[in-house]
Parts: structure tokens; C-alpha cells; sequence
């Protein structure tokens, strides 16, 4: 009877009998294992779909708009922390949901609001569709452009700031000239800072490695660039070298103004914001792939050794061992 308890020892300490097609098999025989293992997969690869893969740009301009006209037509500050409780857009129109009890309907455009009666023309449709304005602090909002090409992302801003001076009618033309007067002073050094930010990364690259010296930037971590910093960044690399460092270093980093909080502390202040998570998703899946396969064939191998010492009396040894009873 020894002889035979000890023959499944034998096979269990013996690395050859078991091998990767062995493991495999035991994973096939244990089939909640591998459903654990498709689950973990499967959150991991809802995780990542969750990100956004490739590059944006984000183009934002503060634009100052307290004094104009409200929806119901009195004076005072137009956008503050009480009314705007979200954005939205809709065909054609910069769309802003308000809570106001003068305004009867959730949700006006952005010409309606300020009392204007401004319609936007086909032809800066698309470029609105692109465009998002949200609120920076009261009687401010941020002009916000998304497109792959800072550049894009700042001729579609100036354009759109054009289309809005165009289109403010004549009962408005004195706020209009004071409001976007003021912002036309501004348009040539915004315009500047994003050219300049465009071809270069020396903040950039003096924030990363601030970052790393406190440990990994991850993504949402936020880099500025205020007018004084925009200065310092013109001597260095294109912004394709930065996406081909960051992808080569598995990084993701979010260059924006905190939905909510804009990191922006001037009128004229431009954020550039990009994001590379496309090459970090399939690293993530591919790892998480991996990491569960190796994971799965180690638990199943323990738990076939366990039955096969159970089988053979081994567990039961052990624990009188340990005991200090006899064996």
C-alpha cells in the first residue's frame, strides 16, 4: 500500500510529467478557471475601449463676456456658477443648458442666451461641430477646438471667434466692439503661443520629468502653458517626437485644463492638450492576456496537486506534522 501512495509523489516531483500541454489540460479540465480568466479579460478590454486611442489637440481661448445682454434680457454677468449647469451642441448652434426662471426652455444656443439673435452659416457648421464652449470662471467662458492638428485646432478657433464678430447684430455692436475688440488684441498672441507650442516640448519635457521624480504621470495629469511659459518653448522638438517618446515610454499623458477647473489664469492663456492611449490599450490587453493565461495554468496546477495529494494522504500527513503528532 505504501508502494502505492507513493507512485502519484513520484509523478507530481517529477518536472517532466507535467509540461505546458499538461497545464493546458488541466486548465480545459477546470473550465471555471478559464471562465475567470475570459471575464478578467473581458473587463480589462472594456476598461481600455473606454479610452480614446489616438491624438487630439485641444485649443482653448477664454473668452470674457460679462455685461452682455441674458436671456431675459437684463444686464449682468452672463455665465456664472448659478446658471451653467452643462454644455451641449446642437445642429448648427453652440447649444448651453442654463437654469435660469426666466428662461423657459432647458436648453438655448449660445446666440439666443446672449440675447443676440446671431445664426451661425452652413459653412461654420462643421467647424462648430468641433467647437465646445464651457465656463471658466463667472462672466468667462473657454472656447474649446478639438481637431488632430494644433494648427487645425487654432485656425478653426479664430475662424469661429471671426464668425461670431461677423454675426453679432447691430442692436449688440457696442458690446460686441468692446468684447471682441479686447479679444482681437489677444488673437495674434494666442495665435503666436499655439505656433510655438506646436514645435516644441521644453516645458513639456521639464514637466514629465518633474512628474517622474515624483512617480509616474498617469493620464490626467495636467501640463500648462501660460503665456510667460509659452516663451520659453522654441528651440526644441516637433510635437511628433513628443507622441513617438510618449508611445515609445507607454505613457499617457493628458496636456489639458481639468474638466471643471481650468488650469487657465488669464484672459489669453492657451492649453494645449493631447492624448496617446491607443498603443497603452494594446499593451494593456496583450499583457492582461498573458498575465491571466500564466496565472490560470499556475492555479491549476495547484489545485491539481492538491487533489493528488488529498488522493494519496499527503495533506492529511502535513497537517499532523505540524501538529507534532506522529506520522
Amino acid at each position: 500500500m505504501s508502494e502505492g501512495r507513493e507512485a502519484p509523489n513520484q509523478q507530481m516531483n517529477d518536472p517532466e510529467e507535467i509540461d505546458l500541454l499538461d497545464l493546458l489540460a488541466l486548465m480545459i479540465r477546470r473550465r471555471w478557471i478559464i471562465a475567470g480568466v475570459i471575464v478578467a479579460l473581458a473587463v480589462l478590454g472594456g476598461w481600455n475601449s473606454k479610452r480614446s486611442s489616438g491624438v487630439k489637440y485641444f485649443a482653448e481661448i477664454p473668452l470674457y463676456l460679462e455685461g452682455a445682454p441674458s436671456a431675459a434680457g437684463t444686464k449682468g454677468p452672463v455665465l456664472n456658477a448659478d446658471v451653467i449647469k452643462g454644455f451641449e451642441v446642437g445642429k448648427g448652434m453652440m447649444g448651453l443648458k442654463v437654469a435660469n426662471p426666466h428662461v423657459q426652455e432647458d436648453s438655448l444656443s449660445l446666440a439666443e442666451y446672449l440675447g443676440a439673435g446671431m445664426s451661425i452659416p452652413k459653412a461654420h457648421q462643421e467647424l462648430l461641430a468641433k467647437t465646445n464652449i464651457r465656463e471658466f470662471e463667472p462672466g468667462y467662458v473657454i472656447l474649446s477646438v478639438e481637431d488632430s492638428k494644433p494648427s487645425v485646432a487654432r485656425d478653426i478657433a479664430l475662424e469661429y471667434l471671426t464668425a461670431l464678430r461677423t454675426h453679432y447684430t447691430d442692436g449688440h455692436a457696442a458690446i460686441a466692439r468692446q468684447e471682441l475688440g479686447y479679444i482681437d488684441t489677444r488673437l495674434v498672441e494666442v495665435a503666436n503661443q499655439l505656433a510655438i507650442v506646436e514645435d516644441s516640448l521644453l516645458v513639456f519635457r521639464e514637466r514629465i520629468n518633474r512628474g517622474r521624480s515624483k512617480g509616474r504621470m498617469e493620464t490626467g495629469d495636467v501640463l500648462e502653458f501660460s503665456r510667460e511659459q509659452a516663451k520659453r518653448l522654441r528651440q526644441v522638438d516637433s510635437w511628433r517626437a513628443v507622441h513617438e517618446k510618449l508611445l515609445s515610454r507607454r505613457e499617457d499623458i493628458l496636456i489639458q485644463g481639468q474638466s471643471g477647473n481650468p488650469k487657465i489664469k488669464a484672459l489669453g492663456d492657451v492649453v494645449v492638450r493631447a492624448s496617446s492611449t491607443g498603443f497603452s490599450m494594446k499593451v494593456g490587453v496583450a499583457t492582461g492576456a498573458g498575465a491571466g493565461l500564466v496565472a490560470g495554468m499556475m492555479l491549476a496546477y495547484v489545485l491539481e496537486y492538491v487533489a493528488r495529494r488529498r488522493q494519496d494522504g499527503g495533506i492529511e500527513k502535513l497537517i499532523r506534522a505540524y501538529k507534532g503528532e506522529s506520522v
